[in-house]
């Protein structure tokens, strides 16, 4: 029998999806390491090496957060996401409404 995994903000195929992402930056960073030289001169091969280290402990960071967020927590942020969606739309709603009064006015 086959199992079916869940495509939804919690289900089982979303969690391996991220311990996924979680194991390729962790990588990232050990493969990042050795070419990093400490107290070195800020050459642009440096930098380099400075912005994808910060970059991969933003994902590792990122996919942890997924990973260790529960439920409830996940449903309510998704629910701010959506309010706050929501009020922008209104928004720009109102503002493209008040262009179209004073553009009203001026065709007269």
């Amino acid at each position: 029998m086959m199992m079916k995994w869940s495509r939804g903000a919690s289900g089982k195929w979303n969690k391996v999806k991220h311990a996924a992402y979680l194991l390729v930056a962790t990588a990232m960073i050990f493969y990042a390491m050795p070419h990093l030289e400490l107290g070195g001169p800020l050459q642009a091969e440096n930098i380099f090496w400075y912005v994808w280290l910060a970059f991969s402990a933003l994902a590792v960071g990122a996919n942890a957060n997924v990973l260790l967020m529960n439920d409830e927590k996940r449903k309510e942020l998704a629910r701010l996401k959506r309010a706050k969606a929501l009020a922008w739309e209104r928004r720009i709603m109102g503002r493209t409404a008040e262009r179209d009064k004073r553009g009203a006015r001026g065709m007269r």
